[in-house]
């Protein structure tokens, strides 16, 4: 299948093998891959509070919800940053998607966050639209379609990768790709 790009899964595989075994914080490598994958394009003081941020929940094994990783990072950071906040969430629990300008765009959705200037009002507006992908990602991953994109991910891909991937990010793959 055309939208499965195995070496993205396996970068994508890599990284979550090794987020459960280091600390994200200190660890260059891991970053230098988290970086990498999700395109992450910082200086290296927005990096540290970004990590430190990312680092406290990992270290807390608790899950917090998008807005307090998103507003987490704005006090920190004092940009409204929507994606890096769902992909710090997605490592802490797979089985949520992420928010990506792709994703947006293939699930026929608009992003009206860059029209705003209020912080307040913007952290609220990526909230409704994380919200709204999230609802068209696991509509779309319980669906006839979406059963049939995870099976055709699961027949491409080795049992190591499955391992390490959820129907979630199945679907977002898909999303992203396609």
């Amino acid at each position: 299948m055309s939208w499965i790009k195995p070496d993205s899964v396996q970068k994508y595989t890599d990284i979550v093998t090794m987020y459960d075994a280091v600390d994200i914080l200190h660890d260059r490598d891991f970053q230098r891959r988290f970086n990498g994958f999700f395109r992450v394009r910082r200086n290296a003081e927005w990096q540290g509070h970004f990590y430190s941020t990312f680092a406290k929940y990992k270290n807390k094994n608790t899950i917090p919800t998008y807005r307090q990783i998103l507003t987490d990072i704005y006090n920190k950071t004092n940009r409204v940053e929507k994606s890096f906040a769902s992909k710090a969430l997605h490592m802490l629990d797979k089985n949520l998607p992420i928010l990506d300008s792709i994703v947006i765009k293939n699930l026929g959705l608009k992003d009206t966050t860059g029209r705003i200037k209020d912080p307040q009002q913007k952290i609220d507006r990526a909230c409704a639209l994380y919200e709204d992908i999230k609802s068209k990602i696991y509509a779309y991953r319980d669906s006839p379609n979406g059963q049939k994109r995870i099976q055709e991910f699961k027949d491409a891909m080795g049992k190591d990768i499955l391992a390490h991937v959820t129907p979630t990010k199945i679907i977002d793959f898909y999303f992203w790709g396609n």
